[in-house]
């Protein structure tokens, strides 16, 4: 009889051990689906998100749903009126997510704003579901809030610095380049600072804004990173090479084949 049980509790230890395997929580197909998308498997992914979806979990409900605009979007590029219509379409699945007080869902929504004819009224709208998403918890929305004070308010605005200090400091490099850009001019030290934060990331406008606080070799250097950036290339860079190149401005030698190469 004992070893019955025994045979009987190592065949339930063998089932659990399945049910983990192939039909883990839903809280575990995100991270599954999430691990699969940076591995390109979007259909695989979707699955997961599916999966999970079905076991009510909000969060990827919001997460395909963000795969599905992409896609929609991505089919509709060369259509404004589609375009529009996807929007309308997404806004509205946005709204009900944050309806159910998911904070992603309300940031998303949020995003919707900025794609309005009226630009001042769109970003006091994005302003409110910013807040409304951080504090429903969402962990990008105090800097995204910060970051659209820069459309909407003064360049001296203190809440405006104070809120894009506290987002830089916490990590989000938009809001470093952002800060950087409105103190170097009266505090050179920390506006070098942040610059570099936001340039280390990999973000190419500011690599070209770094690239002020230097001369020679080193303006050199990030100002040819910011031109060859290879998702955002920067212009801009690549006619300052030229012009240094051309006139021997900032520290640089004359170089003819240089300038026409950058110009």
């Amino acid at each position: 009889m004992s070893q019955k049980l025994v045979l009987l509790g190592g065949i339930a230890a063998v089932l659990c051990a399945l049910v983990v395997k192939y039909y883990p929580a839903p809280e575990d197909w995100n991270e599954r689906a999430y691990q699969a998308l940076l591995k390109g498997k979007d259909a695989k992914a979707r699955r997961l998100y599916k999966r999970a979806m079905r076991g009510g979990d909000l969060l990827a409900a919001n997460n395909l749903h963000v795969l599905d605009f992409r896609a929609a979007r991505e089919k509709t590029k060369n259509s404004r009126i589609n375009r529009n219509a996807v929007n309308s379409q997404y806004r509205v699945i946005f709204d009900d997510l944050s309806a159910q007080d998911l904070a992603v869902g309300t940031y998303n929504r949020a995003l919707f704003e900025f794609r309005c004819a009226v630009k001042q009224e769109c970003y006091k709208t994005a302003k409110k579901r910013f807040l409304l998403a951080d504090k429903q918890g969402d962990p990008l929305a105090k800097a995204a809030h910060a970051l659209t004070l820069s459309y909407t308010q003064p360049a001296g605005d203190p809440d405006r610095k104070v809120l894009l200090r506290k987002a830089a400091d916490a990590g989000n490099t938009h809001a470093a380049f952002t800060y950087s850009t409105i103190i170097y001019g009266k505090n050179k030290r920390q506006g070098k600072k942040y610059a570099e934060i936001a340039a280390q990331s990999g973000l190419s406008h500011a690599q070209n804004h770094l690239a002020i606080f230097f001369k020679g070799d080193d303006q050199k250097a990030w100002l040819e990173k910011a031109a060859t950036n290879p998702i955002s290339p920067r212009r801009q860079a690549a006619k300052l090479l030229g012009y240094n190149y051309l006139t021997g401005a900032n520290g640089f030698q004359t170089n003819f084949e240089q300038s026409r190469y950058w110009l």
